[in-house]
This record gives C-alpha cells, sequence and structure tokens, in this order.
C-alpha cells in the first residue's frame, strides 16, 4: 500500500473506490462549493450534536469532516473534539455568545484559551484550511464542502492545501507532516486500505524544526486520542518514512518510549486525560526497530 504519492491526479470518478460523485453531488453547486442538506440518518451517523447552533455559528474541523464521511457511506468515531466557528461580520459576533458555545462544546480547549475561530466568508474559510478534507463546513443543517474534499474523502486521501505552504520558507512544515500521518493512520486503522498523502512527498520533509519534538508530542497526543490502533499505526508510518530527527529514531521501539522522549525535550505540555487513558493501554516493552537498505524502516515485536 503506497504511503505518499506525489501525483495529485484524480481518477475517472466512476474509478472511485466508495460512493460516487453522482450520489454525492451537491444539491447546490456554486463557484467550486457544493451543499448537502443535512438529513437525520447523516446526522446521527455522524455523531454530530444537535444543530441548534445560533445564526453565523458554524460547526468545523472533525465534526464537519464526519458529516461528509458519513455522506459516503464511512462509518467514523466519535470527533476528538468540536470546533466552532462565526462566518461573517465581526461587529457582529457576541463575545459572551462565543465564550459560552466554546465552554459548552470545548471545555478543555476553551480552559486553553482556545475559542470560537472567526472568518468573513465561507470562501475565505475553506482557502485558509491546511488539508483539503478539512474545507467543508456545518451551518444550520447544511453541510457546505469544497469539490477537491468531496473527492479527497471519497478516495480516502490526505492532501495539503496550498496554504500549508503559506510560509517565509515556502516548505511544508513539520507539524503539518505530523498532522497528515495521523489523519493517515486513522483512515487505515479505520479500514481504508487505499488511505494514502497525496501532492506532498513526506519523506522529503526538512526534519530540523527547532519545534520538532513539540510537533512530534503533539501528533502522538491527537493520535492517543483517537486510540491505541490509530496510535500504533501513526508509529509504524512515522518509522517507516523516517519523519523522527536522526537523534530520536532509537526511542521509537514503543509509544510510550517516544512519548517519554519527546517529554525530556518539552516543557509545559500536558497530555489530555483521553491521551493518557489510551499510553497506559499500551505496552512499553520496547521492540525492535529494523533498517534495512532499500526497504521501509517496520517495527518488529520482542519474542516471548
Amino acid at each position: 500500500m503506497p504511503i505518499t504519492e506525489t501525483d495529485s491526479a484524480i481518477p475517472n470518478p466512476t474509478m472511485l473506490p466508495r460512493g460516487s460523485v453522482q450520489r454525492l453531488a451537491g444539491e447546490r453547486i456554486e463557484k467550486g462549493l457544493q451543499h448537502f442538506k443535512i438529513t437525520s440518518e447523516m446526522q446521527v451517523n455522524a455523531q454530530l450534536p444537535e444543530i441548534d447552533l445560533p445564526t453565523g455559528y458554524a460547526f468545523i474541523g472533525g465534526v464537519a469532516r464526519n458529516v461528509l464521511y458519513a455522506a459516503n457511506g464511512e462509518t467514523v468515531r466519535p470527533p476528538r473534539d468540536i470546533d466552532l466557528a462565526y462566518v461573517g461580520d465581526p461587529a457582529e459576533e457576541s463575545r459572551d455568545i462565543s465564550q459560552a458555545l466554546a465552554s459548552r462544546y470545548s471545555p478543555e480547549d476553551f480552559a486553553h484559551g482556545h475559542g470560537v475561530q472567526h472568518a468573513p466568508d465561507i470562501p475565505s474559510y475553506m482557502s485558509t484550511r491546511d488539508f483539503t478534507m478539512n474545507q467543508c463546513i456545518v451551518m444550520g443543517d447544511e453541510l457546505i464542502a469544497t469539490d477537491q474534499a468531496v473527492l479527497d474523502i471519497q478516495r480516502h486521501v490526505v492532501r495539503p492545501t496550498a496554504h500549508a505552504y503559506n510560509n517565509e520558507l515556502r516548505e511544508f512544515p513539520y507539524r503539518l507532516a505530523i498532522k497528515a500521518v495521523v489523519q493517515l493512520a486513522e483512515l487505515i486503522a479505520d479500514g481504508c486500505e487505499d488511505a494514502r498523502i497525496e501532492g506532498i512527498d513526506l519523506r522529503r520533509v526538512n526534519l530540523a524544526s527547532r519545534n520538532a519534538h513539540f510537533d512530534i508530542l503533539l501528533g502522538l497526543n491527537k493520535a492517543l486520542e483517537r486510540g491505541a490502533d490509530v496510535t500504533n499505526e501513526a508509529l509504524r508510518i512515522i518509522c517507516e518514512l523516517r519523519l523522527l530527527p536522526s537523534e530520536d529514531r532509537r526511542f521509537a521501539t514503543s509509544v510510550p518510549r517516544l512519548v517519554e522522549r519527546m517529554f525530556e525535550n518539552v516543557y509545559g505540555f500536558t497530555l489530555t486525560e483521553k491521551a493518557e487513558a489510551t499510553l497506559k493501554t499500551l505496552d512499553s516493552h520496547p521492540s525492535k526497530l529494523t533498517h534495512k537498505i532499500g526497504e521501509s524502516a517496520r517495527i518488529l515485536s520482542h519474542a516471548n
């Protein structure tokens, strides 16, 4: 199974592995955006919270992505967290309402100073997403997604957007490489054998990031929140693509050992309760990590 492919060409829609462009075509299409009416079945399958947000507020992130997966007939995990955005004129946003919604839907993030995101309009919001699978939003009883998001969700593709390269060096950030791995790991853990990354070759990502240890720890925290299967798969991919700085590779024999190594270099970071709970279920016994010339790294458990 290929993990990364630099060819971003989109195949004939009739060749899509699940669903179809015809079935998922939005009821209304405008300027590259597809609009879907959210049915009660989609709401249940996506594990979407009650749709009673005040005017101007929307569900984004994992919640919106779940709705798009549900529209394609996929089963989904509960969202890691519930992210919200206010779309419209900032002058019309109520600070009190935004804080109340953030504390209700994302209490842990709110406690760390994270609240409702802001966007002047839907196109602006879509243009600032890091991956195409995140170019979707739920406003009222409607799901809005870009054409590319619909295609990539159907094909189980993790694809960075042009915005992902919007930095001084014009290169793909290390933190997004780790994020892409976690997203891919979840798809694979959920049985999507055709899942892959397109549009970037992670083997060429610059590993000399001054925040590498923090980025890895943040990625592992997100993976742990998704479950042990996602975390183990993420570690496998990280090793296979050699995404760890060379001085840290010997610690990648198990998730607990790698987490411990990251905490030796990161201060002020705390795993979430859910991540901590998952970490305690993982075996800390080291595994053999073999690197063979011409082959990908693989993790082999010690024989009993």
